[in-house]
């Protein structure tokens, strides 16, 4: 390979220098910087599409707070069968319905909604979360097909 880049004139080994150098900005370019940029902007659009969910269940939390004539959210009592009533007296003001309700170890409740809208199952986390009792030990939320999801909502014992 040496010898036949020493028998190059000066002028040749020039020109191939240069385009292989061309040649790798190319590569480098099409290979590396185009895919970054545009993962970067999808990144992006998802980005400001979950900060404008974010918002819409924000503005329906408050909205169903100040229909509903709830100063605190908080303010439910801590006993298990409230939390559980809550749980479902709130799903279904948010037209959710629930699959499947159990009671856990501990006190814990299970929920499992098999098609609902994530904004208002997001929205209806924030509410619960808001009660005694309401802290969630796990979730699995699962995309299915429509814009729908499965969930299922492991809340801590309560009281």
């Amino acid at each position: 390979m040496m010898e036949w880049w020493r028998a190059r004139e000066p002028r040749e080994q020039a020109l191939i220098a240069v385009a292989g150098f061309l040649t790798a900005l190319v590569v480098l370019f099409q290979g590396v910087l185009a895919p970054l940029s545009s993962a970067n902007t999808r990144a992006e659009d998802r980005h400001l599409r979950a900060a404008e969910s974010l918002d819409d269940v924000r503005a329906g939390l408050l909205a169903v707070n100040a229909s509903s004539g709830t100063a605190n959210p908080a303010s439910a009592p801590a006993d298990g069968l409230d939390f559980r009533t809550a749980v479902t007296t709130l799903a279904r003001a948010r037209g959710l319905q629930i699959s499947r309700l159990q009671s856990g170890e501990g006190g814990g409740l299970t929920v499992t909604m098999d098609d609902a809208d994530p904004r208002l199952l997001f929205a209806w986390l924030l509410q619960i979360q808001a009660r005694p009792g309401g802290d969630v030990r796990a979730a699995t939320i699962t995309q299915r097909g429509g814009g729908a999801v499965r969930a299922t909502v492991e809340f801590e014992g309560v009281g």
